[in-house]
């Protein structure tokens, strides 16, 4: 099963999970109607399946016009982001729209790679690529055996890596050292999911 099946499933399991209505404008009022303050400035992460694929442009706009939220919606890739003039590509505004491409395939949408504030990958040990330290598969998917989207040959944002959880102590600690030495070797940035380490899923 492929990624993209992988993501319709999730997607389709996500969809039957909502109220009934489709109209996205009342979906948006009756979830942030509820927000316990009126007026959050801080960060609101979209994730999870792919969001790219949902009408995410009202919610969007109302997090950050209503509520004073800045937005960052992490994507696979290969969907374009909204055409929203919001989108921003510096982190430390804490403003606007900011896309995190977090690529699964072997391509990428030119405008979302264009309009991507940063990049980010999951390594593990045995799958790191010699010559640029990044993986080879995405989450260690090596069934169509492509190679894992780059950024642009010439982008100059900036490129995280996240050590693969195996919940495997001897085997994180291996991806862990996989990691660092990519980021001290390439001059990418270390992530790690402190929730993870604080046993906070």
């Amino acid at each position: 099963m492929g990624t993209d099946e992988i993501c319709d499933e999730i997607q389709q399991a996500y969809r039957d999970s909502l109220p009934l209505s489709n109209n996205i404008d009342e979906l948006v009022e009756g979830t942030t109607d509820n927000f316990p303050i009126k007026r959050f400035t801080g960060l609101v992460v979209i994730t999870g399946g792919e969001p790219l694929r949902q009408q995410i442009e009202v919610l969007v706009l109302k997090l950050i016009q209503r509520f004073g939220c800045y937005v960052q919606v992490e994507t696979n890739g290969l969907l374009p982001p909204p055409p929203l003039n919001i989108i921003n590509k510096n982190t430390a505004d804490c403003e606007g729209l900011y896309i995190v491409c977090s690529p699964k395939s072997g391509k990428i949408n030119p405008v979302t790679a264009e309009r991507a504030c940063c990049f980010k990958y999951v390594i593990a040990a045995h799958s790191v690529d010699e010559n640029d330290g990044l993986p080879v598969y995405a989450l260690d998917n090596s069934l169509g055996k492509l190679r894992v989207a780059r950024p642009p040959v010439n982008y100059t944002g900036t490129i995280y890596l996240q050590p693969m959880d195996e919940q495997n102590p001897q085997l994180n600690e291996r991806h862990l050292q996989a990691c660092v030495r990519s980021c001290m070797q390439y001059g990418y940035r270390l992530q790690l999911q402190v929730h993870k380490i604080l046993r906070m899923e």
